[in-house]
């Protein structure tokens, strides 16, 4: 909530409109909103408009100095530095998924080289991101289902949380979303109350997923 504050101030006193929005010093930002939050990746969507698109494209190409910005920081951080942030590209906002009502570009995120994304990315064609755009612009918070992210080198299971970016403090228009990947052990392991031994937990939803683990505190 805070994070989405500072973005919304920040977009306010710049006098910058949706979508065409860029947080400075996002990285660090980001990195210790996701230290505060045991969270894994931070990323921004934003809502781009019918008539918006070719604006976008440009401002996104000439405004992506946060990705060098957000490369060394997370090459100076021995807690962010992960497999290849040199390897991130960015993607032509022309050949979004044009069949999709919602064009919803993957933006500024950190840390960078967790996997590489190309920015720009529709969200809207991402399964998670898409299931969840109803419910953000009722304005709902959403909590996905499972992720498999094995590939990265942990097995146990993770999760993403959405939470719609607004205008105002009555929130009279939705102009994306926030997305906080997290592991279910991160944040287990953060609410637990150290010393009280090993706990094992299962958690299970209405979509028939199922998974356990043990913490010891």
């Amino acid at each position: 909530d805070a994070f989405l504050t500072n973005v919304d101030a920040f977009a306010a006193a710049s006098n910058a409109s949706w979508p065409f929005v860029t947080t400075p010093d996002f990285a660090a930002r980001a990195s210790h909103s996701l230290m505060l939050a045991k969270g894994a990746k931070l990323s921004q969507f934003h809502l781009v408009r019918e008539g918006q698109r070719e604006r976008w494209a440009e401002y996104s190409t000439t405004n992506d100095a946060w990705v060098e910005e957000s490369i060394q920081y997370e090459a100076d951080s021995s807690q962010w530095n992960t497999s290849d942030p040199a390897a991130y590209i960015s993607s032509d906002s022309s050949e979004a998924d044009t069949k999709s009502d919602w064009y919803m570009p993957l933006w500024q995120n950190f840390p960078i080289g967790s996997e590489q994304p190309a920015y720009n990315v529709d969200g809207a064609s991402v399964h998670l991101v898409h299931d969840s755009i109803v419910f953000l612009l009722n304005r709902t918070v959403v909590i996905t289902g499972t992720i498999d992210l094995t590939s990265s080198g942990r097995e146990d299971p993770a999760s993403e949380i959405h939470v719609p970016i607004g205008t105002g403090r009555n929130f009279t228009m939705v102009n994306g979303l926030l997305s906080m990947r997290f592991f279910w052990k991160d944040l287990f392991e953060a609410i637990e109350v150290p010393g009280s031994g090993a706990i094992t937990v299962v958690v299970s939803n209405e979509c028939g997923e199922t998974f356990s683990f043990e913490s010891f505190f």
